[in-house]
Parts: structure tokens; C-alpha cells; sequence
């Protein structure tokens, strides 16, 4: 293993060293991208991964409740997490440097 690629410390992070930089490099960028909160904080429902698709509907002319039923989020703890949440990545990588 510290033969093929020594920055690797274990057999879970082999793939990743071989993963193209342009491939690791969206990868990074998209993690930056996304605050949303990964589970809804009342059910637990997982909803992080929603979010862009959300975004995708809206911008594709849904409404918010059309948009949040083709998500398949019929709680309303879960509408209201995707529904109020501010964006606010782009304000705090300001503050990064």
C-alpha cells in the first residue's frame, strides 16, 4: 500500500488517490457548496440530499409545494427545513481567508 500510494494510510482511502483531480476537485467544491442540514431536526428524516434537486424544480418553474411533492416530503417538518432555509454559504466563505 505505502508503495502504490504512500499518502494513503488505509485500504478505505486507496480509491480516492485515484480519483482524477478534476473529478476530486468538483467533489471539494460541491462539499463547500451545501449547508443545508443533512437530516430534518424534528423527524430525523434525511433531507441533504434534496436539496439540489429542489433547487433544480424550482428553477424548472414548480411551486414550493409542487417542488417539495415530487421530492416525496409530505411532513411538514420537513417541507419547513427545505422551505426556510437560507443560504448563506457564499456570505460565510467571505470570512474564510
Amino acid at each position: 500500500l505505502e508503495r502504490i500510494a504512500p499518502q494513503c494510510r488505509s485500504l478505505h482511502a486507496l480509491p480516492f488517490y485515484f480519483e482524477s483531480r478534476s473529478r476530486r476537485t468538483k467533489r471539494q467544491e460541491r462539499r463547500r457548496e451545501m449547508i443545508i442540514p443533512v437530516r430534518c431536526f424534528t423527524c430525523g428524516k434525511v433531507i441533504g440530499n434534496k436539496w439540489d434537486t429542489y433547487l433544480d424544480l424550482l428553477q424548472a418553474d414548480y411551486t414550493e409545494g409542487d417542488a417539495l411533492d415530487a421530492l416525496g416530503l409530505v411532513r411538514y417538518c420537513c417541507r419547513r427545513m427545505l422551505m426556510t432555509h437560507v443560504d448563506l454559504i457564499e456570505k460565510l466563505l467571505n470570512y474564510n481567508s
